[in-house]
């Protein structure tokens, strides 16, 4: 990677003495400049235009530029103030190492005679870090991770876990504090994912190999995901719960990039609204807040398969054949027409429910929005664009637990028909009959088609972009870049 884009590994980061010398170095260098009447500010993590979308092994990621200077924007005496009630506390940390979880009891514990908020802190800490050029982790502190794995039967993941990282880049006992742990299933349950991985690999023991790895935003869809009836056997599960930590990113990366496991299908199943595709943009692509982390926390192979809208209104007709049999079997006197009418009633209501369940954008959505255009991941996942755009237009944002209103085996189908359609066999097939296909019919749509990214005709969804520009071409017009601003002009704290 290039050196005009900041790049940090808690793993290379350097020993206790040099993270000491390099948080001393700052405050001097803030002394002697504010002496001369310069204003400071710690790392410009704040900067606009900082960030950018960069191509990294053929993947855009998010990147943040590596500013040699932290010389910026208003310094406050408060703000450095704090900056070095934090700073001293690291350096004693350092000294005895000592581990800090970033929690509210242990915070107060640690920093008992401040009045920061644990948010604050945080800030502080990540622009202390950021300014000295070492990973967040590597000043000793944890942040809560809340990211979770479920493993098939014969599957193992060999780790080596770290369990002090200030002992860990002390060269002399480093090796005391990076143990091997191996992973493997655990009936009915998940495992925590460690905070601090130093490698890992994964073994395959038996003759199924996995299908798939399915990521979810929601912890409470893993008892559901890993029901017997459901063919997870075969999967793996990694459960979010909610906006995912550092160490739930590298897991993830690091899971992505093992040979046995990065040409599968990589599955995420999301809410359908904007926090559940900031989520998936963050996985995929990284974000503003960790820019700097994205080389080795993003999963360029992820496809969000939603659902989506469609999935949704479609399916009550889906699900008609089965609520039939069902009927059937508990009406066996009635005749084909009156299990018809009974069918048509319940698709009926069916719908009824579904529309009630659709909501409106509100302001902070759209101004989530106008960070993902301004982030520029959006460009690369069109199919996922005209879904927003859609959301912006008419009340669309549903949750995963509305699909139970249809049916409560909805989701086990779902995934299931995802997977099959997303296997390496049947993406090839898909590629190379649009290749075929497009050329011959020489349209509009198949002119526009073949002007999108080509890592978006590699990766797997090509059908998700081909319908989206076939979306584009039907009897809706487009929205003009005006009306688009219309729809989130609301002015909103922009959100990282």
């Amino acid at each position: 990677m290039s050196n005009n884009y900041l790049s940090l590994d808690w793993r290379n980061g350097p020993p206790p003495k040099e993270i000491v010398h390099r948080l001393e170095q700052v405050f001097t260098d803030v002394d002697d400049e504010t002496k001369s009447g310069t204003t400071l500010r710690l790392s410009q993590s704040t900067a606009k235009k900082a960030y950018s979308v960069v191509e990294k092994n053929g993947h855009p990621i998010v990147m943040r530029h590596d500013n040699s200077s932290h010389k910026a924007y208003n310094g406050q005496v408060k703000f450095w103030s704090e900056a070095y009630t934090i700073a001293v506390s690291l350096v004693d940390m350092q000294a005895q190492e000592q581990m800090l979880k970033i929690r509210f009891i242990q915070y107060r514990e640690v920093f008992p005679n401040t009045s920061m908020t644990l948010d604050q802190v945080k800030r502080i800490l990540t622009d202390l870090a950021l300014t000295i050029k070492v990973h967040p982790l590597a000043l000793g502190f944890l942040a809560e991770d809340r990211g979770k794995f479920y493993l098939p039967e014969g599957t193992l993941i060999d780790a080596t876990v770290v369990s002090n990282i200030i002992a860990y880049h002390k060269a002399d006992v480093s090796a005391e504090f990076a143990k091997k742990k191996t992973f493997k299933h655990e009936q009915g349950s998940s495992t925590s994912i460690p905070q601090l991985v130093e490698r890992l690999k994964v073994r395959i023991q038996n003759k199924r190999s996995v299908r798939a790895v399915i990521i979810t935003e929601h912890a409470n869809l893993s008892s559901l995901l890993m029901d017997d009836q459901f063919d997870v056997n075969n999967c793996i599960v990694i459960t979010l719960s909610g906006y995912p930590g550092y160490s739930t990113c590298e897991w993830i990366h690091m899971l992505s990039i093992d040979p046995l496991l990065q040409h599968l299908p990589w599955l995420m199943l999301i809410d359908h609204d904007f926090q559940g595709f900031h989520i998936f943009s963050k996985v995929k692509y990284g974000c503003r807040s960790s820019a700097w982390v994205s080389e080795i926390s993003v999963c360029s192979q992820l496809q969000c398969i939603g659902p989506f809208r469609d999935d949704l209104t479609q399916s009550p007709a889906l699900h008609r054949p089965d609520w039939e049999a069902q009927h059937r079997a508990d009406y066996p006197r009635k005749d084909d027409s009156a299990v018809a009418k009974a069918a048509d009633e319940w698709e009926a209501r069916c719908d009824r429910k579904i529309m009630r369940k659709f909501t409106a954008a509100s302001a902070v959505d759209k101004s989530l929005y106008k960070s993902f255009e301004r982030t520029g991941w959006l460009q690369y996942e069109p199919g996922l664009k005209g879904e927003l755009r859609t959301m912006l237009k008419q009340p669309s944002k549903f949750r995963l637990a509305d699909l139970t209103q249809v049916s409560t085996r909805y989701l086990q189908t779902f995934l299931e028909t995802k997977i099959e359609e997303k296997s390496p066999a049947k993406t090839a097939k898909a590629a190379v009959r649009v290749e075929v296909r497009v050329p011959a019919r020489r349209s509009p749509v198949g002119e526009r088609f073949k002007q999108i990214p080509s890592q978006i005709q590699d990766s797997g969804s090509v059908s998700l972009a081909k319908a989206a520009v076939e979306d584009s071409a039907s009897a809706e017009p487009e929205l003009t870049e005006t009306q688009l601003e219309a729809l989130v002009s609301d002015p909103v704290a922009d959100m990282i």
